[in-house]
């Protein structure tokens, strides 16, 4: 049976599958980066600075490595874009 679309009927549960484990390989990539983005974990920046400003700091680096690097991610498992 044929869809309007073109696929079959039973294509359809693969595409979900596959794109439940993108986004759970998506999810254990993000954890990765943010355990190891943790202040004291590989770095602690700036070094001697108040509590405060090295989570601000830990938390803009972690926003800045996942921007540039989220895209490839998505790439390397499989996305689409």
């Amino acid at each position: 049976m044929k869809t309007l679309e073109g696929f079959s009927l039973n294509e359809t549960p693969k595409k979900l599958s596959g794109g439940k484990y993108k986004m759970w390989a998506m999810a254990v990539y993000a954890a990765v980066l943010f355990y190891a983005l943790i202040p004291g974990v590989l770095v602690s920046l700036p070094p001697g600075a108040s509590r405060m400003t090295v989570n601000l700091t830990h938390a803009a680096v972690f926003g800045v490595v996942w921007m540039l690097t989220c895209g490839y991610a998505r790439k390397m498992l499989g996305g689409s874009k």
